[in-house]
């Protein structure tokens, strides 16, 4: 095998590695997005035990989510810049990397094409922003050096790095093969079973042994059962492998918004012109910046292609939700290929195609995709969206009461990620750092906390607090609609009512101040209902005597809102249909019912219909 003349690591990536940190700039201001939130409540209560598989779990990545976040919460680093910044740091590792590798089996000038290519990918930058981002990145770096650590001869360091990368990421396990035979790839030599094989045997099998996601598959028969995330019954596979094909080559998979690029132009600009110094100076200067007599192409093409097609196959074979960032481990494959093909290129020709591939890279990150996929622009607009919502939460209470309950009417439900982040991700706990903070929808009221506040969040992303001493309101922002202060304090006149409060929620609703006649004979039979169903029927007879007249698909029409969810341990049909008028023996009115629930995804309350 050839044997590289000495050059330091980050003089050979420097360059590469400062393109690809540049043009992933606009990512790192990004506010913790989703998973970041769960990662970052398991650190924190992390245990030993921890550590170990979950038979409930599809992944095992200890490595990337508790040891990462862990030791990044105990220093007290656990900040959206330090993880975005350490993001992009293992990024440009990873680059780095991919020149010094490029660099040993094809020459200089082949590294910088290999590196700059891998920089200019348009579906990396995305890692950078995403705390989480970290497993794949992790999973990269530790590929890389597990076959830098083969080509050195120094075989057990690189078991050791295989390891921890599929410790990290799962599809590290397709480069396994790679390492195995590397040697026969790059110069025939013949594989030994007890220095090549056997360690990867047996590092393979205890992975199979150990890993819950793999149990989970097998019993399951590798579909995808009830969570939908991995199984080979793909819907429509076809389609995510021209997605990743055309992800690998940056070319836009729909259309682009050209002016979500904004300052990306910038960091194309400047990433451009790092590929055009680095390229320029290849073969000038002293002896050591020349080429060293490379490895035969055809060899390094063969491994390329392996590198691309192994994790790209077991990608699109098992995990149904495709998206872009998917492509940054078979983009090792690619870049490398790049740099063979290109090598032997004139100047213009490799700068034509960095420029180019570099452009369609900064086209792609503007694509327009479903807002259920991963992707830049979905991320972009979700952070930009919490800011506001955080901003205005502190603008009304730079601090909460700890242990307290927060309830939210999260008015927004659909709009940009804030309604999942508000319930099931708890981003309350980590704007006020604080995991004694509940956040729950108003209307799942429950008593027992230290202070109970209650919000509501405008379509324009203004908060707004309701004193509940009071009930006065104030906003974050403008002046809001009555109509949505109604729909908040609505909603937690339920939770009281749930809460075995019926009596102060009635006199919440009956006492609001009302638009008109019709609007408190909602409130009114919604009093009424919750008096009924405690058993307090007098008043809620003498209620129900003052309301105005409701026409049967009116009152069928407030039902679906009223009895869609219920609090739990609460029986509210009987007494929701008696405010309502609607009788108990009603066939039609317990179809309409059942149907609308149905239709809008309130399944257990469809059942009960």
């Amino acid at each position: 095998m050839a044997t590289a003349n000495p050059h330091p690591l980050l003089r050979r990536g420097a360059l590469p590695a400062l393109a690809a940190v540049i043009l992933a700039a606009p990512c790192l201001g990004y506010s913790f997005l989703y998973d970041d939130f769960d990662f970052l409540s398991a650190a924190r209560s992390l245990r030993p035990g921890m550590l170990l598989p979950d038979p409930r779990s599809l992944f095992y990545r200890p490595l990337s989510r508790e040891v990462w976040f862990a030791a990044l919460s105990l220093l007290h680093l656990d900040r959206p810049w330090v993880f975005h910044a350490l993001n992009a740091l293992l990024l440009a590792l990873a680059v780095i990397g991919l020149t010094s590798l490029a660099h040993r089996l094809l020459g200089r000038r082949a590294s910088l094409i290999a590196g700059f290519t891998l920089a200019g990918l348009g579906s990396i930058p995305i890692l950078t922003g995403w705390a989480a981002g970290a497993q794949d990145l992790l999973a990269v770096d530790l590929v890389l050096a597990a076959m830098l650590l083969r080509l050195a001869g120094r075989n057990a360091l690189a078991v050791l790095a295989a390891t921890a990368a599929i410790l990290c990421k799962e599809t590290a396990v397709a480069v396994i093969p790679v390492l195995v035979t590397l040697g026969w790839l790059l110069e025939r030599r013949r594989i030994l079973w007890k220095s090549d094989v056997l360690p990867y045997a047996i590092l393979l099998l205890s992975w199979i042994l150990i890993h819950p996601g793999v149990h989970i598959l097998l019993r399951r028969r590798f579909e995808s059962g009830a969570g939908g995330y991995l199984g080979l019954d793909q819907p429509d596979r076809t389609a995510a492998i021209v997605r990743s094909v055309l992800t690998l080559a940056n070319v836009p998979v729909a259309n682009v918004a050209i002016r979500a690029i904004g300052l990306r132009w910038i960091a194309w600009a400047l990433g451009c012109a790092l590929a055009w110094i680095g390229l320029s100076r290849v073969g000038e200067g002293a002896a050591e910046d020349r080429d060293p007599g490379p490895v035969p192409t055809g060899r390094v093409l063969v491994l390329a292609t392996l590198l691309a097609l192994s994790p790209l196959i077991l990608t699109v074979a098992l995990v149904r939700q495709w998206a872009p960032y998917y492509a940054c481990m078979p983009a090792l494959g690619t870049s490398l290929a790049a740099a063979v093909l290109l090598r032997d290129r004139g100047a213009g020709a490799v700068s034509a195609f960095l420029i180019g591939f570099m452009t369609l890279g900064v086209l792609a990150r503007a694509a327009e995709l479903e807002p259920s996929i991963t992707s830049e622009t979905a991320f972009e607009r979700t952070s930009r969206s919490l800011g506001l919502v955080e901003a205005g939460f502190k603008r009304l209470y730079p601090s909460l009461a700890p242990g307290s309950t927060v309830y939210v009417s999260a008015q927004v439900r659909g709009i940009e990620g804030v309604y999942a982040h508000m319930y099931r991700f708890q981003a309350l706990r980590e704007w006020y750092h604080d995991p004694t903070l509940l956040t729950a929808k108003p209307q799942m009221r429950r008593a027992g906390s230290n202070r109970d506040y209650l919000f509501w969040i405008e379509p324009n992303l203004d908060i707004n607090e309701i004193d509940l001493a009071t009930l006065r309101s104030r906003s974050s922002g403008a002046r809001p609609e009555y109509a949505r202060y109604q729909k908040a304090l609505r909603a937690y006149a339920f939770g009281m009512a749930g809460s075995g409060q019926s009596v102060r929620a009635a006199q919440i609703l009956v006492r609001m101040q009302e638009p008109n006649a019709i609007v408190w004979g909602l409130d009114a039979r919604l009093a009424a209902m919750f008096l009924l169903a405690d058993g307090n029927d007098v008043p809620a007879k003498e209620l129900l005597a003052h309301v105005p007249a409701m026409s049967r698909e009116d009152g069928l029409s407030a039902l679906c809102g009223a009895l869609a969810e219920w609090p739990p341990g609460r029986d509210w049909d009987a007494a929701g249909l008696a405010a309502f008028g609607i009788e108990d023996d009603d066939v039609d009115a317990a179809r309409f019912l059942m149907t609308w629930f149905a239709t809008y995804g309130y399944d257990r309350a469809a059942a009960r219909f």
